[in-house]
């Protein structure tokens, strides 16, 4: 937002958004938590199953 303004920080929240839309199913809720941070409830899941999904979007994001 400082230094390409608001629009363009509000596109990228939007397409984070909507790459843990993509991941997300019935065990998996996602909420943004303050600014520009997301939180991510994965149920039933274990620790490092987790990680490897988040691990894959986050190759995707980079």
């Amino acid at each position: 937002n400082d230094t390409h303004g608001h629009e363009a920080g509000d596109r990228v929240l939007k397409l984070v958004a909507d790459c843990f839309a993509r991941i997300s199913d019935d065990n998996c809720h996602v909420a943004r938590h303050g600014g520009e941070e997301f939180v991510l409830l994965i149920r039933g899941a274990a620790p490092d199953d987790a990680f490897d999904k988040l691990d894959r979007l986050r190759q995707e994001l980079a």
